[in-house]
C-alpha cells in the first residue's frame, strides 16, 4: 500500500542547517509527488518563513505552522487555527 501523504519537517530535514533547499531535496520532492503522494511541510516556524520553502517545492498540500497551531495553504487560506498555551509552546 502506496502512501497518501509524506510530511516534511523544514529545519534539518528539508533544508540545510544554512535554510538552503538542496536541488536533490527539491527533485525528490517532486519525484514523490509525481506518484500521487501529496506533500505537506510540518514545521514549528510560522507562516511567514515557511511559506517560502513551501513555494519552492511547488507544494499544493498543506502547511503545518507553529507546531499544529496553523494549518493551511498559503494562497488559500486557514483551516484550523488554535492558541497554544505557553506550556504546549515549551513542550
Amino acid at each position: 500500500m502506496r502512501p497518501r501523504l509524506l510530511a516534511l519537517d523544514l529545519d534539518g530535514t528539508l533544508l540545510t542547517e544554512d535554510c538552503q533547499l538542496p536541488m536533490a531535496h527539491a527533485l525528490a520532492v517532486k519525484e514523490i509527488r509525481q506518484l500521487g503522494v501529496q506533500v505537506a511541510i510540518a514545521t514549528g516556524r510560522g507562516l511567514m518563513t515557511a511559506r517560502l520553502p513551501w513555494d519552492h517545492i511547488g507544494s499544493r498540500g498543506p502547511l503545518v505552522c507553529f507546531n499544529g497551531g496553523w494549518i493551511g495553504h498559503p494562497h488559500d487560506g486557514t483551516i484550523l487555527s488554535r492558541t497554544l498555551s505557553e506550556s504546549d509552546v515549551h513542550a
